[in-house]
């Protein structure tokens, strides 16, 4: 006689892993051209294009732009997934960089961008919990070989340092004479934090 089980509850960390990369792969060369524009992604293809992935699944509810109810300052989290097994609060970042390619330079500096992902990352440890987490998606461009060991000791390093782990999700993207880093950062949980 067979024995009917429940059906394994998703592991929501892992399909956000698995649909950033989908999304990346899929959209590569909207995030290439974007890159060789020295153009911030998020709200331009990344966050609409993330919503309409996670949209097709149907263990999955997402939403945009929600405002979090309690906190000070107040977070706006830009796509909150949420299924059986709990939610996932994630922001989306585009870390365009100053560094001088063969295509030339421009972006804000560095510094500014590396310090909005680790604003980020605090805000969002004040709402993981048990059943909540928090990631930063950032995508950083373009990086030149020549300045990979500095951006690693000078940015990528403390960034990691903020969060309770940092992983590169795929290979690096050649954006012309540099590349595309795609991160993804998990928020620290604070020791009480405060509800949705």
């Amino acid at each position: 006689m067979t024995q009917l089980t429940a059906a394994t509850p998703p592991d929501l960390d892992q399909i956000l892993r698995n649909g950033i990369v989908k999304v990346v792969e899929r959209d590569r060369e909207t995030l290439v051209h974007l890159a060789a524009l020295r153009q911030h992604c998020e709200k331009a293809w990344l966050q609409r294009a993330m919503l309409r992935y996670f949209g097709t699944l149907s263990s999955i509810q997402t939403s945009e732009q929600v405002r979090m109810l309690s906190g000070v300052p107040r977070k706006v989290v830009d796509l909150v997934l949420t299924c059986e097994t709990g939610t996932t609060l994630l922001e989306l970042k585009s870390f365009v960089t100053n560094y001088t390619t063969a295509s030339g330079g421009g972006g804000k500096p560095i510094t500014q961008m590396r310090d909005g992902v680790i604003k980020d990352l605090t805000l969002l440890s004040r709402y993981v919990g048990e059943a909540t987490t928090g990631f930063v998606l950032w995508i950083a461009y373009p990086i030149p070989d020549y300045n990979h060991s500095q951006w690693r000791r000078d940015h990528y390093v403390l960034v990691d340092r903020s969060s309770d782990g940092t992983e590169e999700l795929c290979e690096p993207i050649n954006v012309g004479n540099a590349y595309a880093h795609v991160y993804l950062s998990r928020a620290r949980p604070i020791v009480t934090p405060v509800s949705p």
